[in-house]
């Protein structure tokens, strides 16, 4: 077993996520905060945002809640640790 495999399940045990998923549950949160802004500018430049692959693996609605969206980056993390 390598080093990096035995930290994930300590991690996901004690609540935490890996710091890969760390930066993509920000750049979520901070899209998920965009979508829902009144702002016509911000608005124009969330449209013309393309979410890259990177955040497919999470099958993320904007359109869902915050949790819904905490929620999609815990399961794939729990996933990734074979829970």
């Amino acid at each position: 077993m390598h080093e990096w495999k035995s930290v994930k399940p300590i991690q996901y045990y004690c609540g935490s996520l890996d710091f890969t998923r760390l930066c993509d549950l920000g750049r979520l949160r901070f899209l998920h905060k965009m979508a829902g802004c009144q702002n016509v500018a911000l608005n124009e430049c969330f449209s013309r945002i393309a979410v890259s692959n990177r955040f497919e693996e999470y099958i993320v609605n904007f359109s869902l809640s915050l949790y819904a969206v905490n929620g999609a980056v815990y399961s794939k993390f729990a996933s990734i640790c074979g829970m």
